[in-house]
């Protein structure tokens, strides 16, 4: 399944093994590909609509997820580990199997005819991202610290 947009663009930020890096980097050369390396968060989230996390291992905890959340930024994820606990599917983004890579494809189809989907979940994402503020995890570990010490 090709894309439908040719407007789309994809930004691969982070770093990494650099030989890898520089054969992705040769082998998807195109005008709509840039690789940033790495980016300050407070940079990169404001200039992008969707992020996508293909993790293929089972991360335990995606904290990029969160703090795309806190930037009101929607996360298209693999259903891999604990990354589908955070992702409310079709409310502060999408889940997809990286197995089927058509999957990723139909989501990110659906995403370009229909951007409205991405505004309307920015409010969900901001919403969600106050669960996982420093404050409140603490209180919720001292709650369940003081339940076990009660005991």
């Amino acid at each position: 399944m090709p894309l439908h947009k040719k407007n789309i663009t994809l930004k691969i930020a982070g770093s990494g093994d650099k030989q890898y890096i520089k054969a992705l980097s040769k082998k998807y050369s195109m005008n709509n590909i840039s690789f940033l390396g790495f980016i300050p968060v407070e940079e990169f989230y404001p200039e992008i609509d969707v992020l996508i996390i293909p993790s293929l291992w089972n991360e335990p905890l995606g904290r990029i997820t969160f703090e795309a959340y806190s930037y009101g930024v929607p996360v298209i994820a693999s259903c891999r580990g604990g990354i589908p606990e955070l992702v409310e599917n079709e409310s502060t983004g999408f889940l997809f199997d990286p197995e089927k890579p058509e999957n990723l494809l139909k989501i990110i189809n659906d995403i370009a005819t229909r951007p409205e989907l991405i505004e309307q979940m920015e409010d969900a994402c901001l919403k969600k991202a106050m669960e996982f503020l420093p404050g409140k995890i603490a209180k919720s570990y001292l709650k369940i610290y003081l339940s076990l010490v009660k005991r």
